[in-house]
């Protein structure tokens, strides 16, 4: 007699997520019918190699406790990125107006007042428009946060502005990022584009 379980997944509907089904998928063709005290080493081996080079279905994510702790901190400032995390220029008018709007209440809901937003993936004319920054300031005054990677000046920073931000991505150490925006800045400077 079958479970429920095993009777969804022969007619193809199961609740199992993607990386569940792979490893599954993964386990049967490594192991094959054999009884899992019986696989060898060198199976077993690529079974945990694959395991960890397999994207995750969902991303780790901070505990809510967690968020709000750092959300007091006097040099950290929570913000908001979207649910759905979707690039802006991807979705329909409508869609990236009510997925703002949806964001901002879960946020406030959760955390209180927003004061920051950071478009998502958030490169100019790529990513998002000018439109889905007017319906991000349509929705109150908060700092908007591109990945345009330039310093800005203080006289620019007002809520509904439309600042830059350097993108950390955990590709580089904190002091080859440290560096990086240095250097970002030097030019900047020099090239006459921000003025003390």
């Amino acid at each position: 007699e079958r479970t429920p379980l095993e009777a969804s997944r022969r007619h193809g509907r199961t609740s199992e997520s993607g990386a569940e089904r792979h490893r599954s998928a993964l386990q049967g063709a490594v192991i094959g019918e054999a009884h899992p005290d019986h696989v060898g080493l060198h199976q077993r081996r690529r079974l945990q190699q694959h395991e960890c080079e397999q994207p995750h279905d969902e991303p780790d994510l901070a505990e809510l406790e967690l968020c709000r702790a750092i959300g007091q901190l006097p040099n950290a400032a929570l913000g908001n990125h979207t649910n759905l995390h979707q690039r802006p220029t991807l979705l329909l008018r409508e869609q990236s107006r009510e997925e703002f709007a949806r964001s901002m209440r879960d946020f406030q809901r959760l955390f209180g007042a927003q004061r920051h937003f950071a478009i998502p993936f958030g490169v100019p004319r790529a990513d998002f428009a000018g439109e889905h920054v007017e319906q991000l300031r349509a929705l109150g005054d908060f700092l908007i946060w591109s990945t345009e990677p330039r310093p800005f000046h203080a006289r620019e920073r007002r809520p509904g502005a439309l600042l830059p931000r350097f993108a950390v991505d955990g590709t580089r150490t904190w002091k080859e990022t440290a560096v990086h925006i240095a250097l970002h800045a030097l030019r900047s400077r020099i090239a006459g584009e921000v003025r003390p």
